[in-house]
């Protein structure tokens, strides 16, 4: 599923403002999607193996158009990178990292299994291209990419793959 302007949400069990019908209610942190990343929709999202990285799929569009006519044009698909790193509060730090074009369209982000001393590779599936696309951590790049059938033309997934499975 899509959100245009979901909020990331995480809470501090050690800290409560407030009491709501006589429970505890923990403090929550909240920002919206779209402070970090105008002119994206968050699609999917997938963790580093040692927690401290999110990777998550976005469909990029022209937000000055959007805004204009109310539709979305559709520009491409991309890899938000963002740190999880504990700040001084123990929270996390929700920095973007960076941004890397992935394909055209964006589906679900799945990490491969953990192989020893390597970094994580996230495969990634291009719903509006019929690919896949694997991502290097280490590299901040897509490696490998799996498109179209060099002698048919047609998507070698089938039209519009979505759905990811991963097994160990």
């Amino acid at each position: 599923s899509a959100a245009v302007n979901a909020q990331f949400r995480w809470f501090n069990p050690l800290v409560t403002l407030s009491s709501v019908d006589g429970f505890a209610v923990p403090d929550y942190s909240s920002p919206f999607f779209s402070s970090f990343l105008p002119g994206a929709v968050a699609r999917d999202m997938a963790l580093s193996s040692d927690g401290r990285t999110l990777y998550v799929t976005v469909l990029l569009f022209d937000l000055t158009l959007a805004l204009q006519t109310g539709a979305f044009f559709t520009q491409g698909g991309a890899l938000a990178v963002f740190d999880l790193s504990e700040s001084a509060f123990a929270e996390p730090r929700m920095a973007l990292l960076g941004v890397e074009r992935t394909c055209l369209g964006a589906g679900q982000i799945r990490r491969l299994p953990s192989r020893a001393g390597k970094p994580d590779l996230f495969a990634i599936t291009c719903d509006l291209e019929g690919a896949l696309a694997i991502y290097d951590s280490a590299a901040r790049t897509v490696v490998q990419y799996v498109g179209l059938d060099p002698e048919t033309g047609l998507p070698v997934l089938g039209r519009m793959p979505f759905g990811l499975a991963v097994e160990p």
